[in-house]
C-alpha cells in the first residue's frame, strides 16, 4: 500500500464567509479556528493523556476497571493526578475545587456504602457502589446531594447484585491490600498492569492473540508473578476488545485537539493482505487548538465485496459518521484509480443530500503526487516494452524461459535488454547451489543477489536495474565461467541499461523522498512536476537527434511520460490552484520562487500575483477577526533541518515587486527571500 505520506498533503485552516467561494471570487475555505494565537478570547483547557500512578488503585466490575479510587491516605497522589485530567482543569478553577475529595466532611451514613473514583480518561468525578459496583454521579458535580446514591442502594438493582456475587468492597479490599500496597520492599503488580503490558508485548512483537491462551506462555507469566493469590490472565477475546477500546480512546482523545470549527484532511488507499483479506487504510490530520500538525490512523476498515466507488463510499461514509466528522472534511488525498473518482462524488452527493456541506466543491480531492509520478514512469516503461507484466517474484525457472532468450523476437530492444536481466535474476535465484556459486564471485564486503521486479511494487524496475550495474563483472564473470551465453548481456545492453537507469533515477528519488517525509507537501507539488518536465526535455534534447533505433524509442517513450505528467502539472493551476498556490506562497523555503516557470505551464506572472493577492485577502481577514493581536513578519536566521525532498528541489528565488512601493505584510513576508526555516505559521504572526 503506498504511504499515505506520500501524498500531496493539504492543510486546511478555515476562515469563515470570505474563504467559502473559489478564488475568482476572493476566498474557499470555513471558518474552522478555535483557541488559536489568531482567534478571539475563548476558554480552553490544557488536556494531558497522562496515565494514572500504578499505585492508584483502578475499580469497577471484572474487564472493565476504568475508574481510579480516591483513597485517604493516597490523596496527594490521586489528587496530582486528578488536577491534569479534563474535569479536574474544569472543576479546580481559580485554585477551588468544586469538588471535596476529603472524606472529613461525609456525615451521612450512605456514603459508608459507595467510594468516590474518577474516570480514568477524562477525570470525571463519580461515586461507585460497593455491593453492586455501579456507578452514579459525584454528588458535589451535579449538585443534587446523595439522595440518588440512597434511593440506589434500596432499589432492586443493588439487590441483584449482591447476589450475583458482585459485593467486592472496596474498603475490605484496601485493608487486604493495604500491607502489600505500603510496603516499600514489595513492589506490587495489578492485574490492569499485566494486562496493559501482555497487549503491548504482543501487538509490538506481532504475536497472535491465541498466544496469550497458550499453556507454555502462561507458564512463562506464572513464573514471574510475584503478586498475591493466582495470576489472572486474560483471554484472546479480552486482549482484541482491550487493543479496539485502547485505540478507540487514544483516537478520541486525539480529535478533542480538534477546535471545534475546524476541518480536517483525509488521505486513504486500499490494501489486499496475502491472504486476500482487503482494508481501507484512512489517515486523517489537521492543525490543532496549538498550531501542531497532528496526523493519525482514523481507521483501517475491512472491504467486502467488489471495491466500487459506491462500496468504498459507503465504509468511509460510516467511519466518518462514527467519528462525528461528516461535516469537517476539507480533502481527501487518494489515488488515481476510476473508483476513488466514484467513492468521492458519491460521498460529496451524500453528504449533500444530509445538509453536510454545502456543496460539491466543499470537499477537495488531491491526487496523491506519489502516485502520479509512478503513473508517468509507467508511462514511460510502456512505450518501450520495459514495463514487468508479473504481479509477484517468479522464484522458478523454466526450460520455456531459455529457449525464448534464444530467440528473441525483439532483439536489440531495451526490452530484450531487461528480459536477459530478469531471466538472469530468475535464474540464480531459483538454485541454492546457484545463489552460493554467485555469491563466492564477490569479494569484500556486503555481497548482494541480483533483483527481479514486479507490477506491483513501485521503483521495482529501477531497483533492478541499478542492482544488475552494481554487479555488472560480476553477472558477466559468472556467464563466462558456466557457459550461459544466452543469459550473457552484451556491452550495447549495460549501455541501454545504463540510459534507462539515468531516465528513471529522479522519478525513483522523488517517489522515494516524498514516502519518506512525515511533513506536508502541498507545497512542494509545483517544483516536483515542474523538475520532473525539465529533467525530461533536458533528456530528450541528448537524443531527439539520435538515429540508433532504441535511443529513437527512449525519446519517444520520453514524449509520451512528458505528455502525461504536463496533463497533471497543468490541472494543478487549474483545478484547486488557489489551494496549492497558498500552501507554496506560505513555504518559507520556497515563497515566490516556485511559480518562475515560463516554460511547461500556464502560470505566468498575472497567476502568481492572483495567488498573492488570495494570500492577502485571507490574512486580512485573520486581522480583522483578531483585532487585539499584533501581526509582523519575523525574520529568524535558517537553523532548521533541510529535507531530502527539499535537497532535490533547491528552488531559486524569484520576486514580483518593485522598487519605490510600499508593501503591506505579506509582501514583506514574500520579499524577505527563502528560508530553510518552518515554523510558518510562527514566521506570519508574533505575538506580543
Amino acid at each position: 500500500m503506498a504511504s499515505s505520506s506520500s501524498s500531496s498533503r493539504s492543510i486546511h485552516r478555515s476562515f469563515s464567509p470570505l474563504l467559502s467561494i473559489e478564488p475568482s471570487s476572493e476566498g474557499f475555505l470555513d471558518s474552522d479556528i478555535q483557541s488559536s494565537p489568531l482567534t478571539g478570547p475563548r476558554k480552553t483547557y490544557d488536556i494531558t493523556t497522562r496515565r494514572p500512578p500504578a499505585t492508584l488503585r483502578r475499580v469497577g466490575p471484572q474487564h472493565r476497571k476504568k475508574w481510579i479510587a480516591y483513597e485517604s491516605h493516597l490523596e496527594t497522589e490521586f489528587l496530582e493526578w486528578w488536577k491534569e485530567t479534563e474535569y479536574g482543569q474544569k472543576l479546580n478553577g481559580e485554585g477551588q475545587s468544586q469538588i471535596k475529595w476529603s472524606t472529613g466532611s461525609r456525615h451521612a451514613d450512605v456514603w459508608k456504602h459507595f467510594d468516590q473514583v474518577a474516570d480514568i480518561d477524562s477525570g470525571r468525578p463519580r461515586v461507585i457502589c460497593q455491593a453492586c459496583l455501579t456507578v452514579l454521579d459525584h454528588p458535589q458535580y451535579k449538585g443534587n446531594g446523595t439522595s440518588a446514591m440512597s434511593r440506589h442502594k434500596k432499589s432492586n438493582t443493588c439487590r441483584k447484585g449482591k447476589k450475583k456475587g458482585f459485593n467486592q468492597s472496596l474498603i475490605s479490599d484496601s485493608l487486604q491490600n493495604h500491607f502489600t500496597r505500603d510496603s516499600p520492599s514489595v513492589h506490587r503488580v495489578t492485574t490492569f498492569q499485566i494486562e496493559e503490558q501482555i497487549l503491548k508485548t504482543i501487538t509490538c512483537l506481532r504475536l497472535p492473540f491465541q498466544t496469550v491462551e497458550n499453556p507454555v506462555f502462561q507458564r512463562l507469566l506464572s513464573l514471574l508473578y510475584s503478586g498475591p493469590g493466582e495470576l489472572e490472565l486474560p483471554s484472546a477475546k479480552t486482549l482484541r476488545r482491550r487493543l479496539r477500546d485502547a485505540v478507540n480512546c487514544q483516537q478520541e482523545l486525539q480529535l478533542q485537539d480538534l477546535p471545534e470549527d475546524a476541518k480536517v484532511s483525509l488521505a486513504l488507499d486500499c490494501w489486499t493482505s496475502p491472504f486476500q483479506q482487503a482494508f481501507m487504510a484512512i489517515t486523517v490530520y489537521f492543525i490543532d487548538k496549538d498550531w501542531n500538525y497532528r496526523e493519525m490512523l482514523l481507521g483501517f476498515e475491512p472491504l467486502h465485496g467488489p471495491h466500487t466507488g459506491n462500496n468504498l463510499s459507503d465504509v468511509l461514509h460510516r467511519l466518518l459518521e462514527e467519528r462525528k466528522l461528516l461535516d469537517r472534511i476539507f480533502s481527501v488525498t487518494t489515488d488515481n484509480a476510476t473508483n476513488n473518482d466514484t467513492m468521492i462524488r458519491a460521498l460529496q452527493e451524500r453528504l449533500l443530500s444530509i445538509g453536510a456541506i454545502s456543496s460539491r466543491e466543499s470537499i477537495v480531492r488531491v491526487p496523491c503526487m506519489a502516485h502520479v509520478i509512478q503513473l508517468c514512469l509507467k508511462q514511460l516503461l510502456g512505450h518501450i516494452r520495459a514495463a514487468p507484466k508479473n504481479k509477484e517474484v517468479r522464484a522458478f525457472w523454466s526450460d520455456t524461459q531459455a529457449h525464448g532468450l534464444k530467440d528473441p523476437i525483439n532483439y536489440g530492444d531495451v526490452a530484450h535488454a531487461l528480459t536477459k536481466i530478469r531471466s538472469f535474476a530468475i535464474f540464480v535465484n531459483a538454485s541454492p547451489q546457484r545463489r552460493d556459486a554467485f555469491l563466492c564471485l564477490q569479494s569484500g564486503g556486503t555481497r548482494l543477489f541480483p533483483l527481479h521486479d514486479v507490477q506491483t511494487r513501485w521503483n521495482s524496475t529501477f531497483l533492478m536495474l541499478r542492482r544488475a550495474r552494481r554487479l555488472r563483472n560480476v553477472i558477466d564473470k559468472y556467464c563466462c565461467d558456466h557457459e550461459y551465453s544466452q543469459l550473457k548481456v552484451t556491452d550495447v545492453e549495460w549501455r541501454q541499461i545504463d540510459y534507462l537507469v539515468h531516465l528513471t533515477k529522479p522519478f525513483f528519488q522523488f517517489t522515494m523522498a516524498l514516502m519518506k517525509t512525515r511533513d506536508v507537501t502541498i507545497h512542494s507539488v509545483f517544483l516536483v512536476y515542474r523538475k520532473l518536465l525539465e529533467h525530461i526535455e533536458r533528456s530528450n534534447r541528448r537524443l531527439k537527434r539520435k538515429t540508433t533505433p532504441w535511443k529513437k524509442d527512449m525519446y519517444g517513450a520520453l514524449l509520451v511520460a512528458r505528455q502525461k505528467l504536463k496533463e497533471y502539472y497543468e490541472k494543478t493551476y487549474r483545478d484547486h490552484g488557489f489551494l496549492y498556490g497558498t500552501g507554496t506562497l506560505l513555504a518559507p523555503q520556497y515563497k515566490l520562487s516556485a511559480f518562475d516557470d515560463r516554460e511547461y505551464s500556464t502560470c505566468h506572472e498575472d497567476t502568481s500575483k492572483r495567488y498573492c493577492e488570495y494570500l492577502r485577502a485571507s490574512f486580512t481577514q485573520y486581522q480583522q477577526q483578531n483585532p487585539e493581536l499584533l501581526f509582523r513578519t519575523v525574520q529568524r536566521s535558517s537553523n532548521s533541518h533541510s529535507t531530502e525532498l527539499d535537497r532535490l528541489l533547491e528552488s531559486p528565488g524569484a520576486s514580483i515587486f518593485h522598487e519605490g512601493v510600499e508593501y503591506d505584510e505579506v509582501d514583506q513576508y514574500l520579499r524577505e527571500g527563502t528560508s530553510n526555516q518552518y515554523n510558518t505559521l510562527e514566521q506570519l504572526t508574533d505575538l506580543e
